[in-house]
């Protein structure tokens, strides 16, 4: 076994690194390394039928036919060295001479003639191209009619072979030849089939890395995104709060007033009023407590931590309309909120906070240029498994264009003073990334508009999971 492997690498194994150009190479290597064998065994019975008859030897020359096997060799070598096209040229080359000389010696009708061209062609057929087996066969064709007209012309060949009867030599030589043919086929054949197994493979392969890579891409894209939105987020959220401060501040400066009134006038009165100020005292302990309120609001607003715990939404909702109260009194409105059933949700307080804070901060701002009753209706609660919050206002609502568009970041249709556009979009990002919930509109322009949100609710900290969930797909209600 290790013999025969390396003597294929020797004589055989391709060196192209086309495929075409291998295939094209294996077959040559190995219709050459037949031929040289078979030339060998012959060349062997030649030089051993000259030495025993001697004089009476009639065959071929042995030292010619010693320079035709040589010649065979000398062309695998060629094709080792890299000369493929040389020694196939030369290969058919050597056929032609071949079959000229055995029509030119026997007549243009002996049927080895007619075999050795058949030969020749599927031969520049599969080692060349069909071009040029076209080509050779026309050559032949035309040689084939020359030399029937030089016979008809009194060019008198050989023509005993006619008189004599067929022998097995003859039925031997005709079987090699059409097994050789038809080696010749299925060796081409069968290379060109595995070139078209790996080419399929090497397809698949590549769908696979193609598939795969899609997949890494969209992978990688979307946690770009969802980095990219967390970010959006948090500079949404302290910018939220930078607009919501003033109002703050301005609700602070009033305890503070009132404690730097209290405090002034129990320095100034006499000190036997001192029992008539205990009801200062009281209303500024009051105040404090109240500042001190809206100073807790206001770190909590700033914080930025991910821990998820179990908290009540009603005391967020509270808090948060608590923050707004300045901006709420300053548009005149009217919050009212109702809870249905109390619960308890799961996660990140300050995410909820600011879901609830996006959604009345977007109800305060529809009612912008419009002077009658500014209400907005906040209900909360239990329902079923899910915790629902709707948010519902009568402001100037949504046109049928901008409903498909207000959850995507950087769209508002408000002056560029009032709004960044990012308000929904980080909104509908924290209920369905951060809660696993959903979140949907309805609106009739000039009449209604209700957000509602809805989110799961867990006894204690579990794996977000959104299997039971309703869909996350934007739901839109035009009327």
């Amino acid at each position: 076994m290790k013999f025969i492997k390396s003597a294929y690498v020797i004589c055989i194994e391709p060196y192209s690194l086309v495929e075409d150009d291998r295939r094209r190479e294996f077959v040559l290597n190995t219709l050459l390394c037949i031929s040289v064998c078979f030339l060998l065994g012959l060349n062997s019975l030649v030089i051993h039928q000259s030495l025993l008859l001697g004089e009476k030897y009639r065959g071929i020359s042995p030292i010619l036919f010693t320079l035709l096997t040589l010649l065979y060799v000398s062309l695998l070598v060629l094709s080792r060295k890299g000369f493929r096209r040389i020694a196939t040229y030369g290969l058919l080359i050597l056929y032609l001479i071949g079959t000229s000389y055995t029509a030119w010696t026997w007549g243009f009708d002996i049927p080895s003639l007619i075999i050795g061209c058949v030969f020749i062609i599927a031969v520049s057929s599969v080692l060349i191209s069909t071009r040029a087996s076209m080509y050779i066969c026309l050559g032949l064709c035309v040689s084939i009619i020359l030399l029937a007209s030089f016979q008809t012309a009194g060019h008198y060949p050989s023509l005993t072979w006619r008189n004599e009867e067929p022998t097995m030599h003859d039925a031997f030589y005709y079987a090699f030849i059409i097994l050789l043919i038809t080696f010749l086929y299925w060796l081409s054949n069968r290379q060109t089939e595995q070139a078209l197994i790996r080419a399929l493979f090497s397809e698949k392969t590549l769908e696979k890395e193609r598939d795969q890579l899609e997949l890494t891409v969209e992978e990688r894209t979307r946690e770009i995104r969802r980095l990219q939105m967390e970010r959006v987020t948090d500079l949404h959220h302290r910018a939220e709060f930078g607009n919501i401060s003033s109002g703050a501040f301005h609700d602070l400066m009033n305890p503070l007033s009132s404690i730097h009134l209290i405090t002034s006038e129990i320095d100034n009165e006499a000190h036997e009023k001192i029992p008539e100020y205990k009801e200062y005292i009281s209303h500024a302990l009051n105040a404090s407590r109240k500042m001190q309120d809206f100073l807790d609001v206001l770190r909590k607003q700033m914080r930025s931590d991910k821990d998820k715990i179990s908290f009540n939404p009603k005391k967020e909702i509270e808090e948060v309309l608590l923050l707004l109260s300045y901006k709420i009194k300053k548009a005149g409105c009217v919050v009212t909120t109702k809870e249905e059933e109390a619960c308890i949700l799961f996660g990140n307080p300050i995410m909820f906070y600011q879901i609830v804070s996006n959604l009345i901060s977007n109800s305060i701002d529809a009612y912008d240029n419009i002077q009658y009753d500014k209400h907005i209706n906040i209900t909360f609660g239990k329902k079923r498994d899910y915790f629902v919050l709707e948010a519902t206002d009568h402001g100037c609502g949504i046109t049928k264009e901008n409903l498909t568009q207000i959850f995507e970041s950087f769209f508002t249709t408000k002056e560029k003073t009032k709004g960044s556009g990012l308000g929904l979009a980080s909104t509908k990002h924290i209920v369905e990334k951060e809660f696993g919930g959903s979140i949907t509109v309805q609106s009739t322009q000039n009449t209604i508009t209700t957000f509602t949100v809805t989110l799961p609710l867990y006894e204690k900290n579990p794996k977000i999971n959104n299997k039971g969930m309703p869909t996350n797909n934007q739901k839109t209600s035009i009327n």
